[in-house]
């Protein structure tokens, strides 16, 4: 990715060309595992010190293709921190009439909003929702914020009030769902799936390492197998 701020068009390519590098690592790692595990069948060798020798041989393309997967991961994972963090704060999208609509419906609710207690702005939300009034729901989105940010003095003494200061906040929620740009959405979703396979590789090299430490372990004081690594011993 640019090191300056990214484009839609270009964090999406970044997102697909990271997920079929990974793709493509983890293919060729499988690939080189199952090359190691044939090569390295004890059938295939005359002899106990051949056979450690060819174990050890053999290892260097799987080590190889491991830490391929490793770079394309972490570069998966680089890159969708970026995606998913520039696009975090999706803004909110009308069309010109509705941003019409709301500049004519501005100052009535602007009373509501800075002169209302909060059952009457939560009466008045919920009525912008249910009526589908975008303009509307897109002046509470904008000026609830930082009402809800000063709660009144009565707020401490009614308890009730909570609840009501609860109902505004999840349907201002709803309501910015509404209204916001789901542009991103397609490129948030490769991110994601970025990350997850990013995930996948890390999670298989905590395992291996895992899995050595242990053989390591229960081969305390006699000869450990090469490689400790069970996945890739031959049978």
């Amino acid at each position: 990715m640019t090191s300056t701020l990214p484009t839609l068009p270009e964090m999406t390519s970044a997102m697909r060309r990271d997920l079929s590098t990974i793709e493509t690592a983890q293919a060729a790692e499988k690939a080189a595992e199952a090359t190691y595990r044939y090569n390295t069948h004890r059938a295939h060798f005359l002899s106990d010190e051949a056979y450690e020798a060819g174990l050890r041989d053999y290892l260097l393309p799987v080590t190889e293709a491991r830490e391929a997967s490793q770079r394309a991961a972490e570069a998966a994972r680089r890159n969708a921190r970026v995606v998913l963090h520039q696009t975090e704060s999706a803004r909110l999208v009308v069309t010109p009439d509705e941003q019409e609509s709301a500049a004519r419906q501005e100052p009535v609710i602007r009373r509501v909003v800075d002169g209302g207690n909060l059952p009457a702005i939560r009466d008045e939300l919920r009525a912008a929702i249910i009526a589908e009034d975008r303009a509307a729901m897109l002046l509470f989105a904008t000026m609830l914020p930082d009402r809800l940010a000063k709660p009144a003095p009565e707020e401490a003494q009614r308890p009730e009030l909570g609840q009501v200061r609860g109902e505004i906040v999840r349907m201002l929620s709803q309501a910015r769902d509404t209204l916001r740009d789901r542009s991103f959405d397609p490129v948030r979703k490769l991110a994601s799936e970025a990350n997850a396979r990013a995930g996948e590789v890390s999670a298989a090299a905590h395992r291996r390492r895992s899995e050595a430490a242990q053989a390591a372990d229960l081969a305390s004081g006699r000869k450990v197998a090469w490689p400790a690594d069970p996945s890739l011993r031959a049978s």
